[in-house]
């Protein structure tokens, strides 16, 4: 089956409670397996350009980690993001994100985890990586976020581990702190982010 929005917002006022997006092309193409006990549901969703609102996680992942200017713009006009890519899994009532990739110009996030519908907590655990467009070109020069991103010896770009735990109400959250990316890492991070093109 196939499920088709124009409005992306819808996902995150589900998935999380104070969180909201504006515009957004979303398709999500799964299986349903009405044979098997639960009636589980596998497929892949995708999101293309979508301004994130309000993201009251991402805010405080933001704030631990130092990146104001996340944070103040989840407060104004939102982060605009270009594209996002998952796979979900539903079994019986508990929600499966896998390879999850969001991509914009000024943020680039990978995460996965579980959550439970019912009680509404769960595990996210992911990787922060700012101003991901930065990755192909010269960190440093990066307007404010290259000091950040390179480190003050110029050594890489740097990233943020995540974890976001519990109810999502009012979820724990905690980061790593910012370490620098080695180049082999980075191509990774740049190959699961989907490169620098548009699809």
């Amino acid at each position: 089956f196939m499920v088709t929005s124009d409005d992306a917002g819808a996902l995150f006022r589900a998935f999380g409670q104070g969180a909201d997006a504006s515009g957004g092309r979303l398709r999500y193409s799964g299986t349903l397996d009405l044979d098997a006990p639960g009636d589980p549901i596998d497929g892949r969703i995708e999101i293309r350009d979508f301004t994130l609102r309000r993201a009251p996680a991402l805010a405080r992942i933001a704030t631990l980690s130092s990146l104001s200017g996340i944070a103040g713009a989840l407060q104004g006009n939102g982060i605009p993001f270009d594209r996002l890519d998952a796979n979900i899994g539903y079994r019986g009532a508990t929600i499966t994100i896998a390879d999850a990739a969001v991509r914009g110009p000024s943020l680039g996030l990978l995460a996965a985890g579980t959550i439970d519908r019912p009680s509404g907590t769960g595990e996210i655990r992911g990787t922060l990586v700012p101003s991901y467009y930065g990755l192909n070109a010269a960190p440093g020069k990066i307007p404010v976020l290259g000091a950040v991103l390179a480190g003050k010896g110029g050594e890489g770009v740097h990233t943020i581990d995540f974890t976001i735990s519990g109810s999502f109400g009012s979820p724990r959250v905690t980061v790593s702190p910012a370490s620098s990316v080695a180049p082999g890492a980075l191509r990774d991070i740049v190959r699961r982010l989907g490169g620098g093109n548009r699809p």
